[in-house]
């Protein structure tokens, strides 16, 4: 990938060009906003009792099949390739998903399952605001940064994720009315209590913006990448985690973007660093960009729902809580490891 950027040399107050040189338009449709012009349309044009009923389309049933679940599989194609790298140890593979299995076996058989899923939907509310961060981390060299400016957009994310994290618990309260799920148990928050994470979060995008406004006059060649990146994390964490008049529609937009970001971060990052990367993403000579990806995604699909729709279902007559319990720990896998998988130290 590109570098555009060029350090300002020249007066603080002269005006630098606007670039989009360096992010392929396949990262700005996939990665940077997650697939949104192509699925939120259609989200706003469904209503809310459409999307949360299931006659005749079982519109959840089929954005997790279809959209979620092939995210949480692709994060195994990352894990394969640094194990076998030697950068990340093979414990984190199948030993701690056998754990997470064991220790949500455990919680069902002393009834509690539900206690231990709210804690892992918790964390996975903080996994999908982590994950923008992340994002933008990666396309920063688009443009020089000096440590303030870094800092600056550090704060700009995290000052923003209790208000995402506590709202959306204050939502399920308030649009359930109290009562829990079959996996989350809604709190309500104290309106002090989140009149603070509002406070937070809104000096928290001052302060993203005065990051940018100081990478654009710091260097003679700007990239937006940063700044458009900053506004889809507050704008879809707003309407996904925070609008309870769009809840259903909020959640659909917020689940999709984060799923279609993160397949699209994997699938180019694979392409670029596996040797023989044809064998896993589906490459082929001469063809659009678009057509490979699509045909990784397809392959997940299909090996992730044999998984989940074949092989674990068979399990219950044995025990009913089976695909509960494997299907639990395989989310709570996936955020584990994606807290080290993309570490600077882990390499790209």
């Amino acid at each position: 990938m590109s570098t555009t950027f060029a350090y300002k040399e020249k007066s603080f107050l002269s005006t630098p060009k606007i670039t989009f040189g360096g992010v392929t338009v396949f990262e700005w449709q996939f990665v940077i906003l997650g697939g949104m012009i192509f699925f939120l349309p259609l989200i706003m044009l469904l209503s809310e009792p459409t999307l949360a009923g299931s006659n005749p389309i079982a519109w959840y049933f089929w954005m997790n099949a279809i959209i979620s679940m092939p995210h949480v599989n692709a994060a195994y194609v990352r894990l394969q390739r640094k194990v076998s790298e030697g950068k990340v140890n093979a414990f984190y593979g199948v030993p701690l998903y056998l754990i997470f299995v064991a220790l949500l076996g455990v919680a069902a058989c002393f009834g509690r399952y539900l206690e231990f899923m709210t804690a892992v939907n918790v964390w996975q509310s903080f996994h999908y605001v982590r994950q923008v961060y992340g994002v933008s981390r990666v396309y920063s060299h688009e443009n020089r940064e000096t440590t303030l400016s870094r800092r600056l957009t550090y704060f700009a994310y995290h000052l923003a994720m209790p208000l995402f994290v506590l709202g959306r618990w204050n939502v399920l309260f308030n649009v359930w009315k109290g009562r829990p799920s079959d996996v989350i148990i809604p709190v309500h928050m104290p309106d002090a209590l989140m009149t603070c994470c509002f406070a937070l979060a809104f000096v928290g995008i001052v302060l993203g913006l005065l990051a940018e406004l100081l990478k654009f006059r710091q260097n003679l060649a700007y990239n937006p990448v940063g700044l458009i990146t900053l506004l889809a994390y507050y704008a879809i964490h707003w309407f996904g985690f925070l609008s309870a008049s769009y809840y259903f529609r909020g959640f659909f937009a917020v689940t999709i973007y984060h799923a279609v970001q993160y397949l699209g971060l994997v699938w180019l990052k694979e392409k670029q660093q596996r040797e023989n990367p044809a064998a896993y993403l589906c490459l082929w000579d001469r063809m659009p960009v678009v057509i490979p990806f699509l045909a990784f995604w397809l392959l997940i699909v299909l090996i992730g729902s044999t998984f989940t729709e074949s092989v674990i279902p068979t399990l219950n007559i044995y025990w009913l809580q089976w695909s509960a319990v494997l299907l639990g720990a395989q989310s709570a896998h996936h955020y584990a490891i994606d807290t080290f998988l993309w570490r600077a130290k882990v390499g790209k």
